[in-house]
């Protein structure tokens, strides 16, 4: 893919991280914590290594010359620039302060790991960037610090430095009060008719307003960067509550990035967004409709977005919502006077931690999931594919006793009654086709036909000198089981009287829940057995109230995988 991404920073040292690796999500990654865990540092230390274009010393101003790429190579990098009118690039110092006591004369050292487009050639020695600290001197007094990039080694060969890629950060300066700004003053910049659509649109959408006949205009102030913001028949930039306010200038910075897009064309390969408590001033539904945005545009712009927050209502999102997939939750903490990474499988666990409280543990394991068949067959059948290492878990039952047809009847109720809606319907394979939008909580067993079929027809298939009869006894053969009961051809099976009575006769030589012919049947048809498996799975976890422990379902699909192993 063409594509620019942050893999990890490899900290060695810078403040206190120390010898730590920190990771980062293709799409969205959310840092949290509490106050004091060097959220914002990380955010600065990803902005240092990259630059888009040379704003000091010899080489200022003309075009790209990197010995990383040859991407840019001819394009005048500082003439593009966002719609505030700066370049696409940011130094740690313009995100965090460098304290002259406890920063200056320090000795910080990491590496940016990239993920870099495929099939082009790189100048870059394993993706790898490193950063060190430099002391500034006046005489033999340290008055200073800055951060020199290089290839991955000492380096000081034209075109190496920092790596050419676009950065925007919205600090927390965004949130500066506009009623003690000095000036407010709207420019005559013109948005095209598309970004102001867009922008009005994302602005009602995330605020839920409804104010689609708004206009859009820019607005600079001393304190702010210049940014977009909504012009309506009562209101315009200088009466915006905060929230709007913040808003605004994520939408402005998004629209910079398509902007970019658009004039890099083929060149353009994603940027870099990093946003500093990107929750501020929002109400929760704002701030669903905004990590929906971001999500959305990661996909679109290929941006890589970064964002440092302390909202529950986001965390809940990014661990128990559709869009997960999509987020990465960095947690940082503080350890014995340094930070560390903590990882979290459960929502609440990050909850518990912001709110310094504890869970305890439940007493009670959560109510089972009721799993229905149609008759005791085809529970049979379903334990030996999926075992027994979610009797914990699954409680099952079938409706034979009901009559012909209720399974059918209780799945189709399910859809309308939400006491039926968390038990999972299993019938048998021929009854699949029966309905034409199936209830989501169904699933048929593998194989088509109804179990006393599938049985049959795969021991009508089987060899005389299968294995198989002689694990029943010595004296079960094919002779017997088959054709001393007029077993004359496959079709046979699909007689539904007949097979029934066959298979209630044969079945006292097969073991407790038939396992031994089931079992057999399973290991003919593992590909069938564990993509049933696999979805079965998946609809338990959405229906049972706990955690169902990662070695459970990897115990349990295993089965399965060793026997498809033995069977070759």
């Amino acid at each position: 893919m063409n594509t620019i991404k942050v893999v990890s920073l490899e900290i060695d040292k810078f403040r206190r991280f120390e010898n730590i690796s920190i990771r980062f999500g293709d799409h969205v990654t959310l840092i949290a914590g509490q106050n004091g865990t060097s959220k914002s540092t990380l955010l600065g230390m990803l902005a240092q290594p990259f630059s888009f274009g040379i704003m000091r010393g010899k080489t200022a101003k003309k075009t790209d010359a990197s010995a990383y790429t040859n991407n840019y190579h001819g394009l005048k990098l500082h003439e593009f620039v966002d719609f505030a009118g700066k370049p696409f690039m940011y130094d740690c110092d313009d995100v965090f302060r460098l304290s002259k006591e406890f920063d200056f004369g320090k000795k910080y050292q990491y590496k940016t790991i990239l993920s870099l487009p495929t099939g082009k050639g790189s100048g870059l020695p394993d993706s790898t960037l490193l950063t060190k600290s430099r002391d500034r001197k006046n005489k033999k007094e340290v008055i200073g610090m800055r951060f020199v990039t290089s290839p991955g080694r000492p380096s000081h060969k034209p075109g190496e430095g920092n790596f050419p890629h676009p950065v925007i950060y919205l600090g927390l300066n965004r949130l500066w009060p506009l009623a003690v700004t000095k000036e407010c003053m709207f420019s005559g910049d013109v948005l095209s008719a598309e970004d102001k659509k867009w922008y009005v649109e994302k602005y009602n959408e995330i605020l839920c307003l409804d104010e689609h006949g708004n206009d859009a205009k820019f607005m600079n102030t001393t304190e702010k960067k210049k940014f977009i913001t909504p012009e309506s028949v009562d209101y315009d930039g200088e009466s915006c509550s905060a929230g709007q306010d913040n808003l605004s200038q994520l939408l402005t910075a998004i629209l910079s990035f398509r902007s970019l897009k658009e004039k890099l064309g083929e060149r353009y390969q994603g940027g870099l967004l990093l946003i500093d408590e990107m929750d501020a001033t929002l109400h929760a539904f704002s701030q669903d409709r905004l990590l929906e945005l971001l999500c959305s545009v990661s996909d679109e712009l290929a941006l890589q977005i970064v964002a440092t927050s302390h909202s529950l209502r986001i965390l809940e999102k990014a661990y128990q919502s559709g869009l997960k997939n999509k987020i990465k939750v960095l947690y940082l903490a503080n350890q014995d006077g340094g930070i560390v990474e903590h990882t979290f499988s459960t929502y609440q666990e990050i909850s518990d931690h912001l709110k310094v409280q504890s869970t305890p543990p439940p007493t009670r394991r959560p109510q089972k999931v009721s799993v229905v068949f149609e008759d005791k067959e085809g529970e049979f059948l379903f334990k030996q594919i999926c075992g027994s290492k979610l009797r914990n878990y699954v409680s099952c039952a079938n409706t034979a006793s009901l009559g012909s047809g209720q399974l059918k009847n209780l799945a189709d109720m399910s859809k309308a009654l939400p006491l039926l809606r968390d038990a999972i319907f299993v019938p048998d394979g021929d009854m699949a086709k029966t309905w034409r939008k199936p209830p989501k909580n169904l699933l048929a067993l593998p194989g088509k036909k109804r179990p006393e079929t599938l049985v049959y027809r795969h021991l009508f298939s089987m060899k005389d000198s299968d294995p198989f009869w002689k694990s029943v006894s010595t004296t079960y053969t094919r002779q017997f089981a088959i054709t001393s009961e007029g077993g004359a051809s496959l079709e046979k099976g699909d007689d539904k009287k007949w097979s029934k009575d066959w298979y209630k006769k044969q079945s006292q030589y097969w073991g407790r829940g038939n396992q031994k012919v089931f079992k057999s049947w399973v290991k003919a048809h593992k590909k069938e057995c564990l993509m049933f498996c696999k979805k079965f799975l998946k609809l338990l976890k959405g229906r049972y109230k706990g955690d169902i422990p990662g070695h459970v379902i990897d115990r349990t699909l295993a089965d399965l995988t060793f026997r498809d192993k033995l069977s070759h």
